[in-house]
């Protein structure tokens, strides 16, 4: 209770007493409940809640490409997860090491052992079904040495609460609310300013600016020939909203359009406008395009 007072852990109070919020505890008190099953799992607050605070909080810290390699694993673990019912774990990891199961993934993977995949898949499920649970363990110990090491669990929450906002405030104006909030932290504008700028490109652009700045700016895209497609070989489709107002029946609003075009040669070839997309103006524009 001391520690808890002097580190600022934040609490409800239900009516019994006060609740202390699993995501506001440190790391090595969550570690002790969980090891003497004294968090309620059962509790919205309780291990559910520590477990996506502490994947957060790793994949916060980890450098790209080490959150890539998670992402692989868990993609691999994934797919003999749907073929675990018809394939033993040794012959999947065969198929994959001679590069039958997702070449795409052995390329940047590499081989893996019976051994290592037996244990993946175990950290997995544990783990909560996420990448986070396959993060490389020097990853998660490198943590120690990276920025805002001095930082304590709960400052770093903070942080990431004032400053990953789609209003998207300043590291000083974030800083400066996680000082007023945790007084007795010492949480000096270097380092804080440190910790946020290591935060992942994908994370502050997807809190800050939106889906759509993410998936453009950090999602990886392919590069394809287009020398390799004919016409009609592939369709692409797309909803727009115009820029001008129309009247029907009354009412001024702005029409949208849902358009079919051939990727080979860009040409519109079925287009359908309505009052608001749906699944109707979907099924127009294509039975127009293939028409």
């Amino acid at each position: 209770m001391q520690r808890a007072e002097s580190e600022g852990w934040l609490y409800k109070d239900d009516g019994k007493g006060a609740r202390y919020l699993a995501r506001s505890l440190p790391r090595d008190v969550l570690s002790e409940l969980l090891k003497k099953g004294l968090l309620d799992t059962a509790s919205p607050s309780g291990l559910e809640e520590a477990s996506s605070s502490i994947e957060d909080s790793v994949f916060l810290a980890v450098r790209d490409k080490d959150r890539e390699v998670a992402q692989l694993r868990s993609a691999l673990v994934g797919m003999y997860l749907l073929r675990e019912r018809e394939m033993r774990l040794p012959d999947f990891v065969e198929l994959y090491n001679a590069g039958h199961i997702s070449g795409a993934i052995h390329v940047r993977l590499g081989d893996v052992s019976i051994p290592t995949m037996y244990r993946w898949v175990g950290t997995y499920r544990r783990g909560g079904k996420t990448p986070a649970a396959l993060v490389p363990k020097y990853a998660i110990s490198a943590r120690k040495t990276g920025p805002g090491r001095s930082l304590s669990e709960l400052a770093r929450h903070y942080l990431d609460y004032y400053w990953l906002q789609d209003s998207r405030p300043s590291m000083r104006s974030a800083w400066l609310e996680a000082t007023i909030a945790l007084p007795d932290e010492g949480i000096t504008y270097p380092t804080a300013a440190r910790y946020l700028a290591s935060i992942p490109a994908i994370i502050r652009d997807y809190k800050r600016f939106g889906a759509c700045r993410m998936e453009t700016s950090d999602l990886p895209h392919i590069e394809r020939n287009m020398s390799l497609y004919k016409s009609m070989d592939q369709l692409v489709s797309d909803h727009h909203c115009f820029d001008f107002i129309v009247e029907k029946d009354g009412n001024l609003f702005r029409p949208w359009i849902t358009a079919v075009q051939d990727y080979r040669s860009a040409k519109i070839v079925g287009f359908w406008p309505s009052v608001y997309p749906s699944s109707l103006s979907i099924s127009l524009a294509f039975y127009l395009a293939v028409s």
